[in-house]
């Protein structure tokens, strides 16, 4: 029966097998759940397949919630993900503070390009560059600024980043 195979699943470890059954179950809220309590390397694949299965906001919400749980070195990872399915359901605003999350933590170009592209949807990149720019100068990223001003064009103020990070002894390591 279904429940004996559920309860197999779930007393052999086998995480994937049990949301999937959940899911054509319609028992979406207990693959939730089951992914919630899996093992921490896999919970962004559950998560993907419960996205696959239609329910795009409850796998969005387990990421979410899991990302409150996790240690920093493990969070870049989800954290881009939840940004991504939420840009792919069209909500641009929600998409931001997480790109700024993400840009918090992983201190790259990447993420500056992320958080200028989500801006610019919503018509808030000048705003944000500001404080972006004033928040790097404050924490003394002049490695980021040197690499931002670089792409912008900047000259002047690359140079005058680069040589802020040559004083400082910081390093890119790219």
């Amino acid at each position: 029966s279904d429940e004996d195979y559920l309860r197999l699943c779930r007393a052999s470890g086998r995480s994937e097998d049990l949301v999937r059954r959940l899911l054509v179950l319609g028992r979406s809220d207990e693959a939730a759940e089951a992914a919630k309590a899996a093992p921490a390397h896999e919970f962004l694949n559950l998560s993907k397949i419960i996205y696959a299965a239609g329910h795009t906001q409850l796998a969005e919400q387990i990421l979410r919630d899991q990302i409150e749980q996790m240690e920093a070195r493990n969070v870049l990872g989800v954290l881009q993900q939840v940004i991504d399915w939420t840009l792919a359901r069209n909500a641009p605003a929600e998409a931001l503070p997480l790109a700024r999350r993400l840009l918090g933590q992983a201190k790259s170009l990447a993420a500056y390009q992320q958080v200028r592209k989500i801006a610019g949807l919503v018509g808030r990149w000048s705003e944000i560059q500001t404080e972006l720019l004033q928040e790097l100068e404050k924490e003394k990223n002049f490695v980021l600024l040197t690499q931002i001003y670089v792409e912008e064009g900047r000259v002047d103020d690359a140079l005058a980043a680069l040589t802020q990070a040559e004083k400082t002894k910081q390093r890119s390591y790219y």
